[in-house]
């Protein structure tokens, strides 16, 4: 120590300091981030919906040439326009843009991969995309802290929110949190598979992650959208999930969704519930998995008819689950009718369903798939059995 001079004690003490700011810059780095991916998320969603001719969007182009990850993979490398905005201490604002020709080269490379699998012809594609030479794609998201996005009222004048007081809409938008979480979790298939422990640890893992939007629903239920950096997920994966290999999480950084939403229903405002009460013994169906899918006819746009898609297929789903019967032979649907707690567990376990394809038609209709594992409608109504 003697023998340090004063100006190496001087850089490795700057060389503390500046380490321990990074560290309370974490989490304003994880919520810029999470804007960016969002920005992202909409410049997918624009970009997908531009039209190519023939009835054909980029969107439906890349997925009949099963190429549209790639897009993902494209814009996720959009230049961040100008500086974070940051409103309050936990809202932030971010701004990103991807010149259209970046675009057009992808869908062009898409093309000369798998020319007899085109539906458009090389020369008929670059007829169309010359017209992007001078155009770029932006957006301007932003992300909340999960702190902060529990103090989001509705707008100001809907009425279906009138009656609702602050602690409810906090205990709703924390469910949706929650579900957007459990969501994410059962949208990957890992091996080894995910125990329930490991599945807790990452559903806590998820449940911390910035949100970037927070919807209030007519019908008093919230919808909560959660982003996340894929390669953070993968570390957690690492962390929790013993003999993850590194095969599986290059596949795992590549292939998920960099955002997710879940949804909530509004809780039984009587204190006076029913007592949950299910078999003992979990049903055969636990074991399997629930599949369904519905279509939707073109409406204005490719994102709006797969949205619709989506909606009949969560309707399609929920009925399935409806008509699962327990040991004791009493229908689900039927335990909904009678119980508000059985129809919240169902409706948090349809909410945890993900999109297994979607498929786009020359004619704009677009079909969903969902799938639902049993597991998770046992486990949300075991949770609320346990909750009572």
């Amino acid at each position: 120590m003697t023998q340090m001079t004063m100006a190496r004690f001087m850089f490795l003490a700057a060389m503390c300091l500046a380490g321990w700011l990074r560290g309370g810059d974490v989490e304003r780095d994880r919520q810029v981030d999470a804007a960016r991916i969002a920005a992202q998320a909409r410049i997918v969603e624009m970009i997908a919906d531009e039209p190519l001719g023939r009835g054909i969007t980029v969107g439906s182009y890349l997925d009949r040439m099963d190429a549209r990850r790639r897009l993902w993979q494209t814009v996720s490398a959009a230049q961040q326009v100008g500086g974070v905005r940051w409103i309050d201490d936990g809202t932030c604002q971010v701004r990103v843009e991807v010149p259209a020709m970046e675009v057009a080269q992808l869908v062009l490379d898409t093309a000369l991969t798998a020319p007899n699998k085109s539906p458009l012809s090389y020369d008929q594609l670059e007829q169309k995309l010359a017209q992007w030479a001078r155009r770029s794609f932006s957006a301007t998201a932003g992300s909340l802290s999960p702190e902060r996005a529990m103090m989001v009222a509705p707008p100001a004048g809907q009425a279906a929110w009138a009656g609702v007081d602050a602690a409810q809409r906090r205990a709703l938008i924390d469910s949706a949190r929650m579900n957007a979480s459990r969501r994410l979790v059962d949208s990957f298939a890992v091996e080894p598979a995910i125990d329930d422990a490991a599945r807790a640890q990452l559903v806590e893992w998820a449940s911390s992650q910035p949100v970037t939007s927070v919807q209030f629903r007519d019908s008093r239920a919230v919808d909560v959208t959660i982003a996340y950096n894929s390669s953070e997920l993968v570390n957690a994966i690492k962390e929790f999930v013993p003999g993850f290999s590194q095969d599986a999480a290059e596949v795992l950084s590549t292939t998920a969704a960099p955002t997710i939403t879940g949804s909530s229903v509004e809780e039984a405002r009587t204190t006076a519930r029913k007592v949950v009460v299910i078999p003992a013994a979990p049903p055969a169906w636990v074991d399997t998995l629930i599949d369904v899918s519905a279509d939707a006819t073109f409406k204005s746009s490719a994102l709006k008819t797969a949205r619709l898609a989506d909606d009949a297929a969560q309707k399609a789903l929920l009925e399935s689950v409806y008509a699962l019967a327990l040991n004791d032979g009493t229908i689900l649907g039927d335990r909904a009718a009678e119980d508000a707690a059985v129809a919240q567990a169902i409706e948090r376990a349809v909410s945890a369903s993900r999109v297994s394809k979607v498929s786009y038609r020359a004619d704009g209709s677009v079909t969903v798939r969902l799938a639902l594992p049993g597991k998770t409608v046992w486990h949300e109504l075991s949770t609320a059995a346990g909750s009572q």
